[in-house]
């Protein structure tokens, strides 16, 4: 996923611990999503639009996609 990646845009927790970019591919969209500057998953969306990503990366900031725990499929696939 990593491959020909353009920044689009980025996202920052008002505390800065939470950030996330969009990267436009060949294929598609794809999202970082960060905590403390390590990226906690890399997400193909070539699937979605641009504003489906906005959408992501702004819940992920303010909090509402919460931090991924044992047993919580917060990144598992389909739950954005």
């Amino acid at each position: 996923m990593v491959s020909h990646r353009r920044k689009v845009s980025d996202y920052s927790s008002d505390d800065g611990v939470r950030r996330a970019f969009i990267y436009q591919t060949a294929a598609g969209y794809e999202v970082d999503f960060l905590r403390s500057g390590a990226v906690l998953q890399s997400r193909d969306m070539a699937e979605h639009n641009l504003r489906y990503c906005e959408d992501a990366c702004e819940n992920w900031v303010t909090g509402v996609i919460r931090e991924p725990q044992e047993g919580n499929p917060v990144f598992s696939a389909g739950s954005f």
